[in-house]
C-alpha cells in the first residue's frame, strides 16, 4: 500500500521535541516514526519534505461558534472545516448557544445529520447551554432550567450520538440527575456560565462533571465569609480538582497573562485544554461582521470579538494562534503549550488512544508549524488538506 512520508520534521513529543525525523503514515494511520534515513521511500509513496518544521499532533478546538466568514451551522459545516485546516486544526466540536426551540434543534438535528455523511474535521456537537444561569454575552430569554423543562431531553434526540459536550451550570435544580445521566451516554459535562459556589462545583465533579467551560470567564465571584478574607468560588474550586480540565481562552483579554501562568501551575497541561470560542470573522483582518440576527460584532488586532456596546462576544482566536498565546502569555514550553492543543482535548472526549500523539497506531491527525506558529501543513486522516510548504 502506498504510504505517506513526512520527512525532516522536527517531531513535537509530550515531553521534547526530535530533529530529523521522517513520519511514515499508511491508511490514515502513523505506521512509525524514525530517524531520517531509517524508513526509505517505496516507488509509490508521497513524500514532503518538512525542511524542519515542528510536526505536532493536529488541533482539537472542542469548543469554536464561528470562523472566518461562517457561524458554524448544518450549511457551513463543510466550509468550516476546510478553514480549520488553515490554522492546524484536524478535530473541533461544533458549539451551539440557546435560541428559539425550534431553530435550535433544527441547528441540533442540521449538524447531526452532516456529521452523519462524514464531515472531517468536525467530531461533533458541544451544546453551551442553554441549561445556564449567567447569560454573558447570550441573548436574552435564551437561558433554560433543567427541572421541568423537556429541551435537553429533545437535544439529545435531535443530536443522537453527535452530542459529545453539553455544558451547565451545576447550582441548577435537575443537575445532580442530568449530570450522571450525560456521562452515562458518553458525554463531556462542563460546568460554566454559572453563579455556582465551590461546593457545587465539587458536588457536579463528584457525579462526573469533568470540564470548566472557558474558566475565568462568566464565573460569578466567591462570597466572602470573613472580612478581608479572599473569597473562595468556583474559578478556585476548579484551579483545585484535578478531574476538572479547565477550557482556556489564551487570547491575553478574557485571561490575563498572569492567570495563564497561574492556571498552568495549578493544573500542569493535561489540565488545561486550549479552545477558541471564536466568533464570526476570527482569522480574517480587523473589521466589523454582521451575524444572521443583525448582530454586528467587531474584532480587532489583539482584542476578542465585541457587541457595539464594547462587550465581548467570544474570541477572534484561532488555535494556532491559542497556542503561540500560552508560549508567549502563558510561559508553557512548546511541547506543553501543543499537548493542551491536542492531548487533553482528545482525552476529553475519549479518544485519547487514537488522537493527540504522534506515535504508531495513531491517527494521521497532523499539523507542520513555522516559527511564527503557522500552519504549513495540515493532514486529517492521512489526508492533506492544507500545504504551504515550499
Amino acid at each position: 500500500m502506498p504510504r505517506t512520508l513526512i520527512t525532516h520534521a522536527t517531531v513535537v513529543l509530550p515531553d521534547k521535541t526530535v530533529g530529523n525525523q521522517t513520519v511514515a503514515i499508511t491508511d490514515g494511520r502513523i505506521e512509525k516514526v524514525c530517524p531520517d534515513g531509517a524508513c526509505p521511500p517505496n516507488a509509490d509513496d508521497a513524500v514532503f519534505d518538512a525542511k524542519g518544521l515542528y510536526l505536532a499532533p493536529g488541533f482539537i478546538d472542542l469548543h469554536t461558534h464561528g470562523l472566518e466568514h461562517d457561524l458554524v451551522s448544518a450549511n457551513t459545516l463543510e466550509a468550516y472545516g476546510e478553514s480549520e485546516t488553515k490554522y492546524g486544526v484536524t478535530g473541533f466540536l461544533a458549539t451551539l448557544v440557546g435560541e428559539e426551540r425550534k431553530q435550535y434543534l433544527e441547528s441540533v438535528a442540521g449538524i447531526r445529520k452532516r456529521i452523519e455523511k462524514g464531515c472531517a474535521p468536525c467530531l461533533g456537537i458541544h451544546l453551551e447551554g442553554p441549561w445556564l444561569t449567567e447569560r454573558g454575552g447570550m441573548k436574552p430569554g435564551t437561558l433554560r432550567p433543567l427541572k421541568g423543562d423537556d429541551l435537553l431531553d429533545e437535544a439529545l434526540r435531535a443530536g443522537g450520538k453527535a452530542v459529545k459536550m453539553v455544558a451547565l451550570a451545576p447550582e441548577l435544580p435537575g443537575a445532580e440527575e442530568a449530570i450522571p445521566r450525560l456521562v452515562g451516554m458518553g458525554i463531556a459535562v462542563a460546568v460554566g456560565h454559572s453563579g455556582a459556589g465551590a461546593d457545587d462545583v465539587h458536588r457536579a465533579a463528584d457525579l462526573g462533571a469533568g470540564v470548566a467551560t472557558h474558566l475565568f470567564d462568566v464565573y460569578a465571584q466567591g462570597r466572602e465569609t470573613e472580612p478581608g478574607v479572599y473569597p473562595f468560588g468556583a474559578v478556585e474550586a476548579i484551579l483545585d480538582d484535578p478531574r476538572i480540565t479547565a477550557e482556556i481562552i489564551a487570547d491575553g483579554v478574557h485571561v490575563p497573562p498572569t492567570w495563564l501562568r497561574i492556571c498552568l501551575r495549578c493544573k500542569g497541561p493535561e489540565g488545561i485544554a486550549l479552545i477558541t470560542d471564536s466568533m464570526l470573522g476570527a482569522g480574517l483582518p480587523p473589521g466589523t461582521h454582521r451575524l444572521p440576527d443583525g448582530t454586528e460584532v467587531g474584532i480587532r488586532e489583539g482584542d476578542g470579538a465585541r457587541l457595539a456596546n464594547g462587550d465581548l462576544y467570544g474570541s477572534a482566536l484561532t488555535m494556532n494562534r491559542a497556542v503561540k498565546g500560552m508560549v508567549l502569555r502563558g510561559g508553557a514550553t512548546l511541547p506543553d503549550a501543543l499537548r493542551m492543543a491536542s492531548e487533553t482535548p482528545a482525552r476529553v472526549l475519549g479518544l485519547e488512544a487514537v488522537k493527540g500523539c504522534i506515535a504508531p497506531g495513531f491517527d494521521a491527525d497532523l499539523t507542520a508549524l513555522n516559527d511564527d506558529f503557522e500552519a504549513d501543513l495540515t493532514i486529517v486522516g492521512g489526508h492533506i488538506r492544507r500545504n504551504r510548504i515550499q
